[in-house]
C-alpha cells in the first residue's frame, strides 16, 4: 500500500476524493480539445471564465441599488484587484466553478424581475441548474446555493408568493443531484466502486488541527492517515474525527487564550494574505519561465515586496468599504419599510451577506487556505461599491462655480 504522502494511483486518489470527479470532467473536456498539458489553454479560459465573473458581480451591484458612481467604484475596485487578475494562473477549476455559480445566481435573480410566473419558474430552475455545474467544479461552492435559499426565503416572506419557495426548493434538490452525476459516471465508465471516501469531517479536523511547523489548520496527513488507518471505512473514519473534534472544542474551552490564538493566526493566514497565494501560484508552472522584464520584476524581484504593499493597502480599503456598504444597506432597509424594495434587491442584497458570512463561517473550521477563501472575498466588491457610493452621498460636495459669464 502507498504511503500517505505518495502519489496515490487514479483509483485510490478517486477513493479519497470521490468530489474530484467533476474537476477530472472537466480536464477531460478541456485537454480534449486544446491538449491535456497545455497549462496555457486552461489559464486562458480561467481569464474568460473571470471576464463572465464580473459581468455577474456587475448585475448584482446593479440590483442591490448601484447607481452611475456605485458603478464606477464597482469598475475601479475590480480593475485595481491584483488577486482577480492573477486568479486564472491557477489552474484547477476554482474561478470557472466560482463564475458559473455566481453567473445561475445572477440568473435566480432575474427570477424576481419576470412578469409571469412561468418566467419566474424557468429562471429559478434554470438559475440553479447552472449552479450546480458549478458546485460540481468545486464542491464547496454549494454554499452559494445556501445563501441564494436563504435571499429566496426572505423574498418569499415579504412578497407571500409561496410558489416561488416550493420551486426554488425542487430547483436546489435538482441541482444537488446533479453533483452527484460525475462520479456515476465515472464509476460507470471505469467499472470501479470508490465508495463514499472521506467524511466532510475529516476537513474540519484538518481546520482544528494544530501541528508544528504548520500554520494552523492548513493541510496535513491526517484524513488520509485516518482512511489508511480504518481501511477506508466511512463510519469508522467519522468516529475518529468526531472524537477528534471533541477533544479540540474541549481544549479551546479549557483555555480560551489558545483558542483565540489559533483562530486569530488561521483567520489571518486567510483573510489577511492579500495575494490570497495568487502571486504564488502564478510563479508555479511552465507558463512562469518565460518571464522577464516587468512581470519577472513583479513576481519575483524587488517589486515583488512593492506589489504585496499595495495590495495589502487594497484589502484593507476594500474591506472597510465592505462594511460601510452592509451598514448603509441595513440602514436603507429599515427605512424603506414604508416602501418595501423589489424582489430581486432583497435576494441579492441577502445572498451577497449570507453567501459571504457562509464563506467566512465554513473556512473559520474547514481546512485553511488562501485561494480558497478568495472567491468569497470578491463577493464583498458590490457591497464596498454601494459603501463607496453612499459615503459619495453623505460627504459634502466642495462649493463650485454654478454658471460662468458668457464673453461679452
Amino acid at each position: 500500500m502507498a504511503r500517505p504522502h505518495a502519489v496515490p494511483s487514479p483509483h485510490a486518489y478517486f477513493s479519497y476524493y470521490p468530489f474530484q470527479t467533476g474537476p477530472m470532467l472537466w480536464y477531460v473536456f478541456a485537454g480534449s480539445i486544446f491538449g491535456s498539458h497545455n497549462i496555457i489553454a486552461f489559464q486562458i479560459l480561467n481569464a474568460f471564465a473571470i471576464t463572465g465573473l464580473v459581468a455577474a458581480l456587475w448585475r448584482l451591484g446593479t440590483l442591490i441599488g448601484l447607481d452611475d458612481a456605485g458603478h464606477a467604484a464597482l469598475a475601479t475596485l475590480l480593475a485595481t484587484c491584483v488577486p482577480l487578475l492573477m486568479f486564472a494562473t491557477f489552474v484547477y477549476p476554482n474561478a470557472v466553478g466560482f463564475s458559473i455559480t455566481v453567473a445561475g445566481v445572477a440568473l435566480i435573480a432575474q427570477a424576481f424581475r419576470a412578469q409571469h410566473a412561468w418566467q419566474c419558474v424557468l429562471a429559478l430552475v434554470g438559475g440553479f441548474l447552472v449552479c450546480g455545474i458549478g458546485v460540481i467544479l468545486k464542491s464547496t461552492f454549494i454554499i452559494l446555493m445556501l445563501a441564494a435559499i436563504i435571499g429566496i426565503a426572505l423574498v418569499v416572506i415579504a412578497n407571500r408568493k409561496w410558489w416561488q419557495g416550493v420551486a426554488a426548493i425542487a430547483s436546489f434538490g435538482g441541482a444537488y443531484m446533479l453533483t452527484k452525476l460525475p462520479v456515476r459516471i465515472i464509476e460507470h465508465i471505469t467499472h470501479q466502486d470508490f465508495g463514499n471516501g472521506m467524511p466532510m469531517l475529516s476537513w474540519i479536523t484538518l481546520g482544528l488541527n494544530e501541528r508544528e511547523g504548520t500554520t494552523p489548520g492548513w493541510w496535513t496527513g491526517i484524513p488520509l492517515r485516518t482512511f489508511h488507518e480504518t481501511h477506508g471505512n466511512y463510519a469508522q473514519q467519522s468516529q475518529v474525527a468526531k472524537e477528534f473534534i471533541r477533544e479540540r472544542m474541549q481544549h479551546f474551552a479549557q483555555d480560551p487564550g489558545d483558542a483565540v490564538h489559533f483562530f486569530s493566526e488561521k483567520l489571518a493566514s486567510e483573510w489577511a494574505e492579500p495575494t490570497f497565494m495568487t502571486s504564488l501560484y502564478s510563479q508555479y508552472g511552465s507558463s512562469a519561465h518565460g518571464f522577464t522584464g516587468l512581470p519577472q520584476w513583479i513576481l519575483s524581484g524587488t517589486g515583488a515586496a512593492r506589489l504585496t504593499s499595495y495590495e495589502n493597502i487594497a484589502q484593507t480599503v476594500l474591506y472597510a468599504f465592505a462594511l460601510a456598504g452592509v451598514i448603509a444597506m441595513l440602514i436603507s432597509g429599515v427605512r424603506s419599510a414604508a416602501r418595501p424594495m423589489e424582489d430581486a434587491t432583497i435576494f441579492a442584497r441577502t445572498f451577497l451577506c449570507a453567501a459571504f458570512l457562509g464563506g467566512f463561517l465554513c473556512y473559520l473550521f474547514w481546512e485553511a487556505k488562501g485561494i480558497y477563501t478568495l472567491p468569497f472575498y470578491l463577493l464583498l466588491f458590490p457591497l464596498a461599491a454601494y459603501g463607496v457610493q453612499t459615503i459619495m452621498c453623505c460627504v459634502p460636495r466642495s462649493p463650485r462655480l454654478r454658471s460662468k459669464k458668457a464673453p461679452a
